[in-house]
């Protein structure tokens, strides 16, 4: 039997599908808008740029009014499923680390994207998002929230309205990020910007109400307030799916009837390669044990498929 706080997060997704969209819902700020508009820089699910996915949960620390239905992280390991209901939430400032299945790098334009579950284009429950090359010193993407009023639990969020948040999209797209933005940032200096391997989100607390919470309102990078729906409840806070890297050292090479790849290994992690015919649907196509030699290289022919994709995870 399903539980009531599993029952209530039903219901609450259920309600949610009919939320209307704010007013002037063309965008009214001036952060690129939702998912399918013109100017929008959302990422989907079967995107030609992703090359590995987050592979190990590091460290979690839970948020309030959370149920333990969805204290889940094993289900944001991998490819994002495009599923609301298969995502592990944080809680009301809860927060949590993954390690990516081959390291970040910075190249021109963003480097990873992160996929939440927004049900519609406007209930949008945002996350801050911080990265680490050593696991231990993080710096905070910056952050721009121009919404001027508190948002109920059931209400819209304009997306052009607030900016570097994950979360700013609807379910089955990413919000992409740019390691690039972080240069100049207090701490960037403990960043390898050729080797980023941890992403940690933290949720959004957007409102400050002592019936619902001890915790103070989330400010942005300019110490303005930050608005979404508050205050929720069994599977509150900011929900992921997935994370997908776009640029790491995973190097491509035509050989007769195939390809072969080149990678830089993660140390002690076996590597699972993932086979797709549609970058949605993936299965494991073969796992390689942990490399002893900082550069893993797999060879692969392609038979008869018209189109075949290949990924690369981590499994420690």
């Amino acid at each position: 039997m399903r539980s009531l706080s599993f029952l209530r997060a039903f219901l609450a997704i259920f309600v949610l599908s009919l939320v209307a969209a704010p007013a002037g819902a063309g965008g009214g700020g001036p952060f690129p808008p939702r998912a399918g508009q013109p100017g929008s820089t959302a990422v989907a699910l079967d995107d030609p740029r992703i090359v590995a996915w987050a592979e190990r949960m590091v460290s979690v620390e839970w948020g309030e009014d959370l149920s333990e239905e969805w204290m889940a992280p094993e289900r944001a390991l991998g490819p994002a499923s495009g599923n609301v209901m298969d995502v592990v939430s944080l809680g009301r400032g809860g927060r949590i680390t993954y390690e990516t299945a081959l390291p970040v790098i910075d190249r021109a334009g963003p480097d990873f994207a992160v996929f939440g579950n927004a049900h519609n284009d406007y209930f949008l429950e945002l996350a801050f998002v911080e990265v680490s090359s050593d696991g231990e010193n993080f710096v905070r993407f910056p952050t721009a929230s121009l919404t001027k009023d508190p948002v109920p639990a059931f209400g819209s969020v304009d997306p052009t309205m607030v900016d570097g948040f994950a979360g700013k999209f609807r379910v089955g797209y990413a919000v992409p990020f740019d390691l690039a933005d972080l240069r100049g940032e207090p701490g960037a200096e403990y960043l390898d910007f050729n080797d980023v391997r941890y992403i940690r989100l933290v949720d959004v607390v957007g409102g400050e109400d002592a019936r619902f919470t001890s915790l103070p309102q989330s400010r942005d990078s300019e110490g303005r307030l930050v608005y979404d729906p508050f205050p929720t409840i069994a599977s509150a806070g900011f929900d992921l799916d997935g994370i997908a890297v776009f640029h790491s050292e995973l190097r491509a090479e035509p050989v007769p009837g195939g390809i072969t790849l080149r990678w830089r290994a993660q140390p002690g992690a076996s590597t699972r390669i993932l086979r797709s015919t549609n970058l949605r649907e993936w299965s494991v196509h073969e796992t390689l044990a942990p490399a002893n030699t900082a550069e893993q290289v797999w060879t692969v022919s392609f038979g008869e498929e018209a189109r075949v994709f290949f990924g690369v995870a981590a499994e420690w």
